[in-house]
């Protein structure tokens, strides 16, 4: 999981961004219906809590300062 955890975040996020097309095809048909389902995710993103998204910036950015650190050092392959 730990080899893979950066690279299945970024399939979440595509899968995000793909999720869009068909809703933006949906609100040239019904905008009411394309708004209702974000407004429902939206909420469901609001109902994460604070902290939990505090700590997965804290996490990124520790990642990301170490991945860094290793390769300035030569360290990573």
């Amino acid at each position: 999981w730990t080899s893979r955890a950066r690279p299945s975040f970024l399939y979440v996020c595509y899968i995000l961004l793909l999720f869009a097309i068909p809703i933006g095809i949906l609100h040239a048909f019904s905008p009411t219906a394309s708004n209702s389902i974000a407004e429902g995710f939206k909420l469901w993103l609001i109902a994460i809590p604070s902290d939990v998204i505090d700590l997965m910036k804290i996490v990124m950015l520790g990642y990301i300062g170490g991945r860094s650190f290793e390769k300035i050092r030569g360290v990573a392959k």
